[in-house]
């Protein structure tokens, strides 16, 4: 099981396509792996605001993706990925 103590995030992105190739990759080797999406402007994710001239805030629209596994599994994940990146 993956908690909060023992996890190390392995991708953040906002590109969709992107973290749904990563959950492939992982799956398909059989490496556990807990995901997180995340409006941005959401009460769950601070800092993601940018200010503006005159203190006007602009959020940007665009969900933020996070993959975590864990801490035992994250150099085998990382090199999995670095491997499928350079086909």
């Amino acid at each position: 099981m993956i908690t909060f103590l023992n996890r190390e995030e392995i991708l953040r992105t906002t590109d969709m396509n992107r973290y749904a190739r990563v959950r492939d990759i992982l799956a398909a080797h059989h490496i556990e792996y807990k995901a997180r999406a995340v409006t941005p402007g959401s009460t769950r994710s601070f800092g993601n605001n940018r200010m503006m001239p005159m203190g006007r805030t602009v959020r940007e629209n665009r969900q933020e993706f996070a993959i975590f596994v864990r801490k035992d599994d994250a150099e085998q994940s990382s090199f999995l990925l670095n491997n499928a990146n350079r086909l």
